[in-house]
């Protein structure tokens, strides 16, 4: 069983789903993460390409960081990865126009996908669909999707929709009163279905917060999974992200809890007060988490190593600080804003 907050928490879950093969007609390459000692391939990575008698084609360990010529040289039809990836590569200057003239299915999951990651992506790969995918570990791989069209994108929101449940999954929002909103209503996105998890093994407590059964006046009575996320669904039912009801963010699709991550940087520094922002990168996809301290200057390479062994890679801290006092807002709680500010006017990532 997980031990840390971000990882998966002993999922109990049943069944297996197949939605993917619904959707995706034909699949001649997928790319994949390099097999490592501590991440093998996911199900639907080898089995839905199988399904259909494609090729999966597993990215070289030296290549990871920069695929551009692998998914040239391969001809590549489909890939999949994290939204953080497009950043990386158009930092790069990996992505020109047209770059990835093979590729006709382009799938982004694992944290919010922002519509300038997605434009770029659709100019390097313009023949190529472009969905983003919605899961939870607690749930299928996707709940939702929704393809983006750069011609009916609104400028007007920072995402890209999640889009709406599969037919076999159930949406709908809680508002902050614990009742379920109507279309066009804002609150905690919550989901239903056969293929939604059981509970957190040996966690009666967590299973309580996340896991309800409650009366929806169009649905039914069913078992409700509270996501964590905030939404909004317009008259359309498609339903758009609008942030996290708590400081959970999602860095290269693993989840991340500041408070955890909080709790370590001050257990390892020795400090009185500790707190960390989220950086976000030039597209506003989540790259790295930043640390302050406050009192004696701290050995940043030191606390970074204690970190690393009790949190995966990407919740240690990028940097950590040293700054007279944390910033308070009006409520008396850490200002994470003005930290954040505190962050780009000292560091360039």
């Amino acid at each position: 069983v997980a031990q840390g907050l971000g990882d998966l928490r002993g999922v109990v879950r049943f069944g297996l789903r197949h939605w993917q093969l619904d959707r995706i007609a034909l699949y001649e390459g997928l790319q994949l993460e390099p097999v490592e000692t501590d991440k093998l391939p996911s199900v639907m990575d080898l089995f839905v390409p199988w399904q259909v008698g494609a090729s999966t084609h597993v990215v070289p360990a030296g290549q990871k960081l920069g695929p551009n010529h692998f998914i040239v040289d391969r001809e590549l039809t489909v890939w999949t990865c994290v939204p953080s990836m497009i950043s990386f590569m158009d930092e790069m200057r990996m992505l020109r126009p047209n770059v990835f003239p093979s590729l006709r299915f382009s799938c982004f999951s694992g944290a919010p996908l922002t519509g300038d990651a997605a434009r770029k992506w659709q100019e390097a790969a313009p023949g190529s669909a472009l969905v983003n995918l919605y899961g939870q570990t607690e749930g299928p791989i996707g709940s939702m999707a929704h393809q983006y069209l750069p011609e009916t994108a609104s400028g007007e929101r920072k995402y890209v929709p999640l889009g709406k449940p599969f037919p076999d999954i159930s949406g709908a929002i809680l508002e902050s009163d614990g009742n379920f909103a109507e279309n066009g209503g804002k609150g905690e996105l919550v989901l239903a279905g056969p293929h939604i998890a059981a509970g957190y093994l040996n966690n009666p407590e967590e299973n309580t917060k996340k896991f309800r059964e409650m009366v929806h006046p169009r649905l039914g009575q069913k078992t409700w999974y509270l996501t964590g996320d905030r939404v909004e669904q317009d008259r359309n039912g498609i339903f758009h992200f609008l942030g996290r009801t708590d400081n959970e963010v999602k860095i290269s699709g693993e989840r991340i809890m500041l408070e955890e991550v909080e709790f370590f940087l001050q257990q390892s520094t020795g400090c009185s007060e500790a707190a960390v922002v989220v950086w976000y990168n030039h597209l506003e996809v989540a790259e790295a988490v930043i640390g302050f301290v406050t009192g004696k200057k701290v050995d940043e390479a030191a606390v970074k190593k204690t970190m690393a062994r009790y949190l995966p890679r990407t919740a240690v801290p990028r940097r950590v600080f040293t700054i007279s006092r944390l910033p308070l807002n009006p409520n008396g709680k850490v200002d994470r804003k003005a930290l954040a500010e505190k962050a780009a006017a000292r560091i360039s990532l």
